[in-house]
């Protein structure tokens, strides 16, 4: 019963994200000479965005640093962020918070943001029920943080960038009002990459 209800949940929240991010697209598409920056343009370039990714070479993609990113002082209207926190390193997780709080317009400039959910990813990856394949990438995405623990610098295997940086509900709450940003929604749901949380939050 409980099971059901979760998963009741999270197909709610998987809705209300679906339109919160409709809205944000719309708008992107409406106001063409406005500044929307893709914080993950290596794993899928967005038109109407500059597209940006520290990692990956493409004539589409800018390879900026995250924590020092050549735009005025609020003149972004709006940055989408799509599982890339959890590819940076943890020790400047308020370095880019602080960074895209400064470029983002003031009382309007949003941020919308996917990372993995660590706790529920660690509960997962214990289920026994869970099958082999979901396991292995769950163990994956978990890699950066099992390494921290043994106090290794990565963990081989063969998937490419080791993952790093992780947020439970209250730590990215903490860090997101540290930078100034403004909450207005944040959900904790399942997306195609496993557990999840979803933010939407204002300069």
């Amino acid at each position: 019963m409980a099971l059901e209800k979760s998963k009741n949940l999270s197909s709610s929240f998987l809705e209300k994200i679906r339109s919160r991010e409709d809205i944000f697209f719309k708008k992107v598409r409406r106001n063409t000479k406005e500044t929307y920056l893709n914080l993950n343009g290596g794993a899928k370039v967005l038109k109407g965005f500059i597209n940006i990714d520290p990692y990956y070479s493409d004539e589409y993609v800018f390879n900026y640093y995250l924590g020092k990113l050549p735009f005025k002082d609020s003149s972004v209207s709006g940055i989408y962020c799509s599982f890339l926190m959890d590819n940076l390193p943890r020790s400047k997780g308020r370095i880019y918070f602080k960074e895209w709080y400064r470029v983002l317009e003031k009382d309007g400039g949003v941020l919308l943001l996917t990372i993995p959910d660590i706790s529920k990813l660690m509960k997962s990856v214990l289920d026994p029920t869970l099958s082999d394949s979901k396991r292995r990438w769950f163990s994956y995405l978990l890699s950066g943080n099992i390494s921290l623990l043994l106090g290794e610098e990565s963990i081989p295997l063969d998937m490419s960038i080791p993952h790093n940086d992780y947020f439970t509900k209250s730590s990215l709450l903490d860090y997101l009002w540290y930078s100034n940003f403004k909450v207005k929604n944040l959900f904790s749901y399942e997306s195609e990459n496993g557990p999840s949380l979803w933010v939407e939050a204002y300069a």
